[in-house]
């Protein structure tokens, strides 16, 4: 380490300590993410430098790159390019690389690979500059950091604070919102300035160098660059060991600095380093020799002068600028003619060299020159390459073009729809938004707008703004000169956006014409998108056959066509049927053949959904503890993916868990985040969030909040009965609410509603015994809930039947028959587990604001606390400990990556650990815990 440096970091002394402890605890078998921040020149390539070093004195397998601009223009290259540094690893990258595949399944793949290195060795991934990562890697830092947080890898990212709006500067800052450490490096301070500027004149600096010297800012690079040029020009002379300016002047700024440097190289030196300049990346010198028009040769004095000047750097086959500040110097001192030039003259040669298609792009509408048929035919070529892996970069490639050609001109209003179709994909719905309706203002013909319309409608459906997608739809299909096959497509995405709505029946109306259109123009994926609509509407109504029998017709469709068909995933719509009917094992096995092929397509707005329907599986037989695991890895991947539709009924799900458990806090704390998404205009069936919140309105003895949840709840029961099909025993728990609260109107509606959903359902058990349940519990009846409880025998429902031999309970208590009532209560206990979670008999509510009759929160059989861990911890854990990774864990126990993280993540936090390798040691020390408890 030179001396420079090293005085340089005397002034990061912190930073450097933290850096210690985190290579220090991924020696020790602890992974986790550091961000490193500050402007550019502030020192953190120095600092990460200094961390390499560290890491090699360690023993620790380093992953490093210096991203640089030209990045984003060549999908997955920051991230694959730093591992491929990694001997063992680069066979396996160059197969990554080659194979190609949907961007989900390629980072699966890379998942696996670290997981599965990582378990013999730390690894360490350094990214310097990484704000300017392509698009994939920074969706790729979203899913790896967090998915491999136990496992031995160190993620050390460092990034400027700007450009502020990037996706690598967005998937960094999301990190960081979850809980990776944040290094801010701050301006050297004063003493830190003289004590560099020592070091670089091997004396003491006078104060008035030192004054000089502060008008750098604290910048070590720019303190660096104005000392360098002062020795340079002769105006510091050293006198008895101190270091004076000759004249109390420096140069006015840094890039007049740069430009006095560059006066001093020669011609051909100084067009060297401006064709370095406009490439925007390390670059050979045969590219250069292309941009200046000469052969490669005659730059060879050009380049040996540029490497003696400190300018250039040689990497061995490419030569690179030695800092991005003298690149934009550089760039930005070349007057505007010559840059579009350049620019122009780069794209011809980068084509002519077999460069990426993407920046040829770039180069071409840098030039401004993009109205010749070949231009636009390379900006077609880079758009279509990128559209699947980088949508985002894609969409920024469109809309710079329709930027340069204008707004009225072609090929805007055909670009318009698929620029917003990308932004969608890419997650950023308001700008999908923004630019649909400025598209929208245009006067396009029936066939264009509606295409517009259609990708406006996929945006906001992403964004759970569902009224927005039926607008939209509508609008779309009253243009004449539509498609039929776009009219297909639009009825589908419009019937399900209705099914969240106040009037979801027209939903089955524009569903069938969907579906029928769709057959007639041989559309198939309109069909079976459509199909599985009309599914949702019939399971809203409470009629599960028909659920059924809708969802198993768009499978065998999906099936039979393939295709975009399988793009749909309809097993999602049929385990929820198959669910609603009580038939859990076959709803078990149908989405995890649904959810292994959805990891086949890559298709990431799935996977959510895949997730909330197991948890509602879960739910529904009693596992609460993988019902809260499943829901919260849906959630992490809806904020991975920006899918706010599906955060919703994920929150509710894990308010559900919360309040099951007794936690009447936090579950009201995840009914006021789904609240607030809703106030924000995302989507949600009506009543599910008043259901949760009068459930914490009841625990905590909120009577006149409690009236108002029920009137809302009860409300939409007689045609909207979702509720009661995923939660049969809610009807029973609204009758004991109505009645608390003096309302027996609400009571009776409750009562009907799920009577009529039995009625309608003569096989599903589970419907019969809420049916009874609520009667009885209306009725104060004790016969009629020992009825309830026989009902509920030969049913899956376990906390439905543990509330009905509550109920039961208590009613043959208040009728005398106390040993009745305890076996009733012995029977709940077998099914739930007995524990510290509920007083049934003596009902105790969390607030003080008055008592309301009823039981408290039921709790689940495996809800344990401390170290002893539940039975599907324990089964991932057994495997873990046997070394094998997540996806393998997954594998084995037919879960999903995600959901196996979820219970790592409960077991470190019960145990007070935080890595894999203290979990083997765990385990290594109590045995006990592999124990099925």
């Amino acid at each position: 380490m030179s001396r420079t440096i090293t005085e340089e970091l005397q002034g990061r002394a912190r930073a450097l300590e933290t850096l210690d402890s985190v290579l220090a605890a991924a020696a020790a078998g602890t992974g986790g993410c550091v961000v490193v921040e500050g402007p550019a020149g502030i020192g953190k390539t120095s600092l990460l430098a200094a961390a390499l070093r560290r890491a090699a004195d360690e023993d620790l397998t380093v992953a490093h790159r210096t991203a640089a601009e030209a990045d984003q223009w060549a999908p997955f290259t920051t991230l694959l390019s730093a591992l491929a540094g990694v001997h063992e690893l680069k066979p396996h990258i160059a197969d990554l690389v080659a194979a190609r595949g949907a961007p989900l399944l390629q980072v699966a793949r890379l998942e696996e690979l670290l997981e599965n290195y990582s378990a013999v060795r730390p690894l360490v991934v350094v990214v310097d500059d990484a704000h300017w990562a392509d698009e994939l890697s920074s969706w790729a830092l979203r899913a790896l950091v967090p998915a491999l947080a136990s496992s031995q890898v160190l993620w050390v990212l460092a990034r400027r604070t700007s450009p502020a709006r990037r996706p690598a500067q967005d998937a960094i800052s999301w990190l960081l919102e979850r809980g990776a450490h944040r290094l801010p490096l701050e301006p050297l301070d004063d003493r830190a300035v003289a004590r560099l500027c020592a070091d670089l004149l091997g004396a003491r600096p006078a104060r008035p160098l030192v004054d000089q010297a502060l008008r750098s800012g604290g910048n070590p690079f720019l303190v660096k660059e104005l000392v360098a040029r002062l020795v340079h020009e002769g105006l510091v002379h050293i006198d008895g060991g101190v270091a004076q300016l000759s004249v109390n002047r420096l140069p006015s700024g840094f890039l007049q600095a740069v430009s006095r440097r560059l006066g001093d190289l020669s011609d051909d030196a100084r067009r060297l380093l401006e064709a370095g300049a406009v490439l925007g990346r390390a670059f050979t010198l045969h590219e250069a020799a292309g941009l200046l028009g000469c052969e490669a040769l005659e730059l060879a004095p050009a380049t040996t002068e540029a490497i003696e000047s400190g300018d250039l750097v040689d990497l061995g086959a490419e030569l690179v600028l030695r800092h991005d500040l003298i690149r934009e110097a550089v760039y930005g001192a070349l007057p505007g003619p010559v840059r579009l030039a350049l620019h122009r003259v780069a794209a011809t040669v980068l084509q002519a060299e077999g460069c990426s298609p993407l920046e040829v792009a770039d180069h071409l509408l840098r030039s401004r020159r993009v109205g010749d048929p070949q231009g636009q035919q390379i900006l077609r070529e880079a758009i279509e390459r990128v559209a699947t892996t980088a949508p985002g970069t894609a969409a920024d490639l469109a809309l710079r073009w329709m930027a340069l050609t204008g707004k009225a001109q072609p090929p805007c209003p055909a670009l318009g729809a698929l620029v917003v179709r990308l932004l969608a994909a890419a997650g950023r719905v308001d700008e999908a938004r923004t630019v649909g309706e400025s598209a929208l203002r245009l006067g396009l013909d029936g066939a264009t707008e509606a295409g517009l319309r259609l990708g406006l409608c996929q945006a906001l459906k992403h964004a759970g703004d569902d009224r927005g997608v039926t607008e939209h739809a509508r609008q779309a299909l009253r243009r004449s000169g539509v498609p039929d096959e776009l009219r297909a497509q639009l009825m589908a995405v419009h019937a399900h956006a209705l099914l969240s709505g106040e009037d979801f029946a027209e939903a089955e109306d524009i569903g069938a014409r969907a579906a029928e259109l769709g057959r007639a123009r041989l559309h198939f994926p309109a069909v079976v998108f459509a199909t599985v609509a009309r599914s949702g509407v019939a399971r809203t109504r409470g009629d599960t056959g028909r659920a059924l029998e809708l969802a198993r017709e768009a499978v065998e469709l999906a099936d039979s066509r393939g295709g975009g068909c399988l793009s749909w995933h309809p097993r999602l719509w049929l385990g929820r049927a198959l669910i609603a009917a009580d038939r859990m094992t076959e709803a078990q096995a149908v989405l995890e053949v649904g959810q292994r092929q959805a990891d086949q397509l890559g298709s990431a707005w799935s996977q959510p959904l895949w997730h909330y329907y197991r948890a509602e599986l879960h739910m529904a037989v009693g596992r609460v503890d993988d019902a809260e695991a499943e829901a919260e890895a849906g959630v992490r991947i809806a904020e991975q993916l920006n899918v706010l539709a599906l955060d919703v009924p994920l929150l509710a799900v894990l308010g559900q868990v919360a309040f099951n458990r007794g936690d009447v806090e936090l579950s009201r704390d995840y009914v006021e985040r789904a609240e607030a998404l809703v106030a924000k205009g995302v989507g949600a069936p009506p009543g599910m969030l008043a259901w949760r919140r009068a459930l914490v309105q009841e625990a905590c003895g909120d009577t006149a909040g409690l009236a108002r949840s029920v009137r809302e709840v009860c409300r939409d029961l007689p045609q909207r009965l979702s509720l009661l099909v995923q939660e049969p025993r809610a009807a029973a728990r609204l009758v004991r609410m109505a009645r608390a609260v003096g309302d027996p109107a609400s009571a009776a509606v409750a009562v009907a509603a799920v009577g009529g959903l039995a009625e309608r359902n003569p096989d599903v058990a589970s419907y019969r015994a809420a049916a009874w349940h609520a009667r009885g519990l209306q009725q104060g009846d004790l016969a009629t809930l020992r009825r309830a409880v026989a009902e509920y025998a030969p049913t899956p429902r376990a906390l439905d039947r543990a509330a009905a031999l509550e109920d039961a309970a208590r009613a043959a208590q208040v009728a005398g028959c106390g040993s009745e009532a305890t076996l009733l209560l012995a029977g709940a206990d077998q099914l739930l587990g007995s524990g510290p979670r509920r007083r049934l008999l003596q009902p105790r509510p969390v607030a003080s604001r008055g008592a309301l009759p009823g039981p408290r929160a039921v709790e689940a059989p495996n809800v344990v606390a401390g170290g002893v861990l539940t039975e599907s911890e324990v089964r991932v854990v057994r495997l873990v400990a046997e070394g094998l990774t997540n996806r393998e864990v997954a594998t084995r126990l037919y879960l999903s990556p995600h959901t196996v993280d979820s219970h790592l993540r409960h077991t470190f936090t019960k145990l007070g650990i935080r890595s894999r390798v203290q979990l083997a040691r765990e385990v290594a020390r109590r045995p006990e815990l592999l124990q099925i408890p």
